[in-house]
């Protein structure tokens, strides 16, 4: 359904130039100050990625400076600085990762934590 939407021209999204099996996502979930939420709430960004795009791990480098600062957009539209209150600003870093220093999980540990995150969610009230 996502691909659809950003891949695919439409009146809503005319400029995209993709077909829906042209693209991937990013999705990051930030849930406390140490993931970079700037507010009390969890939300997810949903981040379109068309083939040929270059932007690798920089994509985490946006999401914790202000172009990713959720909060901080929705302190300016909602309040705009009355009663003299701070505008949010993001606390968490995503840790640098070097390419040379990553290690390649087997399909049976993936599965293994995909297992273990599906027990997790069925707990969830």
């Amino acid at each position: 359904m996502l691909a659809r939407k950003y891949f695919t021209p439409s009146p809503e999204n005319a400029g995209a130039k993709a077909l829906p099996d042209d693209g991937s996502f990013n999705i990051a979930i930030q849930d406390g100050k140490e993931a970079g939420q700037t507010i009390p709430h969890v939300h997810c960004h949903i981040i379109p990625r068309l083939q040929g795009d270059v932007t690798g791990d920089e994509i985490y480098q946006k999401l914790q400076d202000e172009e990713g600062n959720v909060g901080g957009g929705f302190w300016d539209a909602q309040r705009g600085g009355e009663m003299g209150e701070q505008r949010p600003v993001q606390e968490g870093r995503f840790p640098k990762i070097e390419d040379a220093t990553r290690k390649p999980r087997s399909k049976h540990e993936m599965y293994s934590e995909a297992d273990e995150y599906r027990d997790l969610m069925e707990r969830v009230e």
